[in-house]
């Protein structure tokens, strides 16, 4: 057991699951999280920011909203000319701190005027950083699910159907581990099973993991954004 993996787990070690939004019904109603989606091939990002942004929407303002994955994925090629430098869930992040993405209902291929949704508040953790995992649960239960991305090995594809707990192997993937393939996905809470994990929502449909949802140990994240999502009104034409 690596120390950060041995420091969460004595942390915690009393724990078995600390908050789940997974089945999280808001004081009007509404579902929490957003369905599970299928998404399209090398999608996960979009979706996945999708999916995080509109439960935190319904969280904070008990209104059900859609944003545009098409437009995410506008805003993400258009961030990755402004920002090269930095990984594509930062750089999508930090444009949608400014540009904002549109609802599907209001989404029309083109810059407009009206409502945008922002994201706020923006903060990255360090995953070597007990404090700032202890910061990101925080975040976790007192505002809503974190966007996250992780690392993928080949195992990843034995996770149809499956509870099991997916744990990044550096010794299993796809040419240099150095570049191993990551995977964006919605983290809905902590838990413990035989070690620190997330339960995350993916986004390969319903007959991934469990139901849509999968447990991945801690030390298998790369990237890991706690952050709020506004209504912003104005001229988007520019």
């Amino acid at each position: 057991m690596d120390r950060r993996l041995a420091n969460i787990q004595a942390k915690y070690e009393r724990v078995r699951e600390r908050f789940t939004w997974r089945r999280h019904v808001t004081d009007n109603g509404l579902t929490a999280l957003s369905p599970v989606e299928n998404q399209f091939h090398e999608w996960c990002m979009y979706f996945s920011t999708a999916v995080t942004m509109e439960s935190i929407f319904r969280l904070l303002e008990g209104r059900d909203i859609f944003f545009s994955v098409q437009h995410l994925k506008e805003l993400s090629d258009e961030a990755k000319q402004q920002y090269p430098n930095m990984t594509a869930a930062k750089r999508l992040l930090k444009k949608l701190a400014y540009a904002g993405v549109l609802s599907e209902t209001d989404y029309q291929g083109r810059p407009q005027y009206g409502l945008r949704y922002c994201v706020s508040g923006l903060r990255s953790y360090d995953l070597d950083n007990i404090h700032h995992i202890r910061a990101a649960l925080y975040e976790l239960r007192r505002v809503g699910p974190l966007l996250a991305v992780i690392r993928i090995s080949k195992n990843y594809d034995k996770c149809w159907n499956t509870g099991e707990v997916y744990k990044y192997d550096p010794k299993n993937v796809c040419g240099d581990s150095a570049r191993a393939p990551t995977h964006a996905i919605s983290v809905i809470s902590f838990a413990l099973e035989n070690g620190p994990f997330f339960d995350c929502q993916d986004s390969h449909g319903v007959t991934f993991g469990s139901g849509g949802f999968l447990k991945v140990d801690v030390t298998s994240f790369k990237e890991l954004y706690s952050f709020r999502v506004v209504e912003v009104f104005g001229d988007w034409t520019d």
